[in-house]
């Protein structure tokens, strides 16, 4: 009886509707193994619609976006089930790849916390600007010609800035024909007109002359020695000069006259003629680097000033074609995120018009900004608080029978694949058995037919030579016994 009352026991299957198994499968998670877990229905479910609700939302924020890139219909569901689709493959990704260690006794937190909300951070970011716009949109048409208005005055004054850009050019110009100037007195190699430069210059070409002349009558005295030296004649059968001849006596003289030379030379003062030296030159040189170092500074001036003339007329420029871009898509996308990041800065400029007409820009607290701003970070918390909600419902809560299951699952899984992988082993052992094997019969059987070759071959030699001595030793018979 006992028997028959266990065979007819069937255990209650646990149930769930339609709706929870369509959130599981958006979850991501193995639908097999929750539904023997009950207790865990609801939590995966949870996960699920979380990530169905993050996907509408991101839907309708693409839809918007691509209303006003393409502004078809078709262009902006596209775009909406397009980006709806990454949103979604992000979010089921982040959950699906947070699993939990039984094993461990507490479970890692802030490493997954941090890590996924970053991510969530930035698809909340971006999802959240489509609707941004979509909220403030009232607030961004009323002053969308206002700040048409505040953009047409930036180009003003930037053309107005093109009053520095003349000032700087005039500088420009003065320092380039200095410049000039400088480098075509530097060419000369020394100063033209200066009475300084021109004395001590005057000063050193005179001690100079007087030097030089002295130093070639040496020269000069010296070469009619030698000349004279070597016209007188060697005496008879020898080597010697023959200082009775009338030569010698000339060859005195002129060494006299070389020796006059020469103390003139000696008694020259030499020092007037270094210093004079010495103070022309350091005059040159302090002019030259003076000059120089002035060149420099001209040609520094002159790169700095046609870079800022460069960097202002291509601010001007940047200016002039930003507006003209945005005249030219005045109900795009990127105008209307401008206009409310505009409307959400805490200050604003105001322009006024003093006693003489001019312009006076101040720059006053904006506290419709403020407002804005408030509400713009009330919606990006709740986007990104929707982003990480599932991760923080799978890491904040405890262990379930789901996980249990799931990490047993993967046990089994695991210990299978060492199993398969040792029997693969094993069997790629046996196979390279099998070929050694196989390997030494095959060597063993060429040794064993190479063995009866050679061992033929050796009778077959044997019996030709056997045969050859025979045949000899009967021609040896038949020629010499007979």
């Amino acid at each position: 009886m006992k028997k028959n009352s266990q065979n007819n026991f069937n255990p209650i299957k646990p149930k769930y509707s339609k709706i929870q198994y369509f959130f599981w499968l958006l979850s991501g998670c193995e639908i097999n193994i929750l539904k023997d877990c009950p207790t865990d229905y609801n939590r995966q479910a949870g996960i699920g619609f979380t990530i169905f609700m993050t996907t509408v939302l991101a839907f309708f924020s693409g839809s918007y976006a691509g209303w006003y890139f393409g502004e078809s219909y078709v262009t902006a569901i596209i775009f909406g089930l397009l980006w709806s689709a990454l949103i979604f493959s992000i979010d089921r990704s982040m959950v699906v790849t947070l699993k939990k260690d039984p094993t461990l006794k507490e479970q890692k937190f802030w490493a997954p916390l941090i890590s996924r909300g970053i991510m969530a951070l930035l698809i909340a970011f971006i999802i959240s600007i489509p609707l941004e716009l979509l909220i403030f949109q009232e607030n961004i048409e009323l002053h969308m010609d206002k700040y048409k208005l505040d953009q047409t005055y930036e180009v003003q004054q930037a053309s107005m800035r093109n009053e520095a850009v003349t000032d700087k050019e005039r500088i420009l110009k003065r320092d380039s024909i200095n410049a000039v100037q400088l480098k075509n007195e530097l060419a000369f190699g020394e100063p033209q007109g200066d009475p300084i430069y021109t004395k001590l210059k005057d000063d050193f070409n005179k001690i100079n002359n007087q030097y030089q002349t002295l130093l070639t009558a040496l020269n000069k005295a010296t070469k009619e020695a030698n000349i004279a030296y070597n016209n007188v004649p060697l005496k008879f059968n020898s080597n010697n000069k023959d200082d009775n001849s009338n030569e010698w006596q000339k060859y005195q003289n002129k060494l006299i006259k070389k020796n006059i030379e020469k103390r003139k030379l000696n008694s020259f003062d030499k020092a007037a003629l270094n210093k004079a030296k010495s103070e022309k030159d350091n005059y040159l040189s302090n002019w030259i680097t003076k000059k120089n170092n002035d060149k420099n500074n001209l040609d520094n001036s002159v790169r700095i000033q046609s870079n800022d003339i460069a960097n202002s007329i291509r601010k001007s420029d940047t200016i002039k074609n930003g507006f003209e871009n945005k005249i030219k898509v005045k109900k795009g996308f990127v105008l209307r995120f401008m206009i409310l990041e505009d409307l959400a800065s805490s200050t604003k400029k105001n322009y006024t018009k003093d006693a003489k007409g001019k312009t006076i820009e101040k720059t006053i607290h904006n506290e419709e900004g403020a407002t804005i701003v408030f509400l713009l970070w009330l919606i990006r918390i709740l986007f990104f608080t929707i982003e990480i909600l599932p991760t923080i419902a799978k890491i904040s809560t405890p262990l379930g029978a789901y996980d249990f299951a799931i990490y047993e699952k993967e046990k089994e899984i695991e210990e299978d694949l060492e199993r398969r992988k040792e029997d693969y082993l094993l069997h790629q052992k046996a196979i390279r058995e099998l070929e050694n094997s196989a390997h030494q019969e095959q060597i063993i059987e060429k040794n064993k037919i190479e063995n009866e070759l050679h061992s033929n071959m050796l009778k077959e030699i044997a019996s030709a030579q056997n045969d050859v001595a025979k045949k000899q030793i009967e021609e040896f018979r038949d020629k010499h016994l007979k």
